[in-house]
């Protein structure tokens, strides 16, 4: 499996969860469990900024206590976190296309 392979697969699960239903603020800490793993260097270039606007915008509070995504969580509104759910969701589908581009 290649990098981006893992990245697609990774996020689809991501999206399954942030889909789901109960409160934002559980779907997106379920989720950072998934899509930690991902980095901006297992992305190709076209999509690293993307990403990693994602991953600075849900860790931007520092907290060693309970780590910097939960309390990144914790701090935001819900309409900031249905926003960053809708650009995670855009972001899996970009990889997906990018991915089958590839092929």
């Amino acid at each position: 499996m290649s990098q981006l392979d893992y990245v697609s697969t990774t996020l689809n699960k991501v999206v399954m969860i942030l889909a789901a239903n109960g409160s934002i603020r559980a779907r997106m800490k379920f989720a950072a469990r998934e899509w930690h793993p991902i980095t901006a260097d297992k992305l190709p270039k076209a999509l690293r900024n993307d990403w990693q606007y994602i991953v600075d915008r849900l860790s931007s509070v520092k907290n060693d206590d309970i780590g910097n995504v939960p309390a990144t969580i914790n701090k935001l509104s819900d309409d900031a976190l249905n926003d960053l759910a809708i650009g995670i969701m855009q972001f899996a589908f970009r990889v997906e296309d990018f991915e089958m581009e590839r092929q």
